[in-house]
């Protein structure tokens, strides 16, 4: 926006890397997103100081193995995170 502080907008989307045939496997630890929204800020502070904020959205999405009788596994995120920079 000016030269003190900086917007950051962000969309990724990278496959499940969970195949159809092992969701069964996966119930301890359902690593199934696919889609992530980011948003982020670095402010200057003074002459040596960066505040830099971000948050993530990482949108649900459910698998099911076929035919198996088990549940579907299903996640969704949201991360925040906050920062402080300072240069030497």
């Amino acid at each position: 926006l000016n030269a003190d502080l900086a917007i950051r907008f962000g969309y990724n989307y990278g496959a499940s890397p969970i195949p159809e045939s092992a969701v069964g496997v996966n119930v301890l630890a359902p690593a199934t997103t696919e889609s992530h929204y980011t948003v982020g800020f670095s402010k200057n502070v003074g002459a040596r100081g960066v505040i830099h904020g971000n948050y993530a959205y990482v949108a649900n999405n459910e698998q099911k193995q076929a035919g198996a009788g088990l549940p579907a596994i299903k996640m969704d995120q949201n991360y925040f995170g906050l920062g402080y920079e300072m240069k030497f």
